[in-house]
């Protein structure tokens, strides 16, 4: 039982792996994130390309270059005819993605500020915040997402409404007057 190998660099956010038989490649690409994307292989000495799911053939170019559209979170297999070791090629990302990431950090980043400024900081939000902001620089939107969605900045984004109505501002003047 032989295992499947990673694609060097297909890793976030997608990842593409691969299986070789006699006489034959097993290759999978799964898109991670929540927009479509695509990915450019080349898979020199193919014969052909083959979709499992729909049967149909992938047109391969002269050198093995080949591009796979991805359905956001969407795994796709193929078997490739011949013995060719695929190479990630790139990943294309559509732009109104990129920029809807960025927009969500500077949102959240800009609540973080609005909770410093009233005294009611969390030293774990600035943390994770940067970590989402070093992700997104690095183009790992799977692990922007899963930063992003984290139980401590979707409770960020739930209590500011309690920041805006005045109601943490209120607690910390109580809990003052208590100690």
């Amino acid at each position: 039982d032989l295992p499947f190998r990673d694609v060097p660099g297909a890793f976030d956010p997608v990842t593409v792996r691969w299986r070789e038989t006699k006489n034959s490649v097993y290759l999978y690409a799964v898109n991670m994130i929540r927009s479509e994307l695509s990915v450019g292989l080349k898979v020199s000495g193919a014969l052909s390309m083959k979709d499992l799911s729909s049967s149909g053939l992938i047109p391969l170019s002269g050198d093995g270059e080949v591009s796979v559209s991805l359905k956001p979170f969407e795994l796709r297999s193929f078997l490739l005819e011949g013995n060719p070791v695929p190479e990630l090629q790139g990943v294309r990302i559509p732009e109104a993605f990129e920029k809807s990431c960025a927009e969500e950090l500077r949102s959240l980043s800009d609540i973080r500020k609005q909770f410093s400024a009233s005294g009611a900081g969390n030293p774990a939000v600035a943390e994770r915040l940067r970590k989402c902001a070093a992700a997104l620089a690095d183009r790992r939107y799977a692990e922007f997402d899963r930063l992003l969605n984290s139980k401590l900045l979707r409770m960020l984004v739930r209590n500011r409404k309690n920041l805006v109505s005045g109601v943490i501002q209120d607690a910390q003047k109580q809990l003052a007057r208590h100690s």
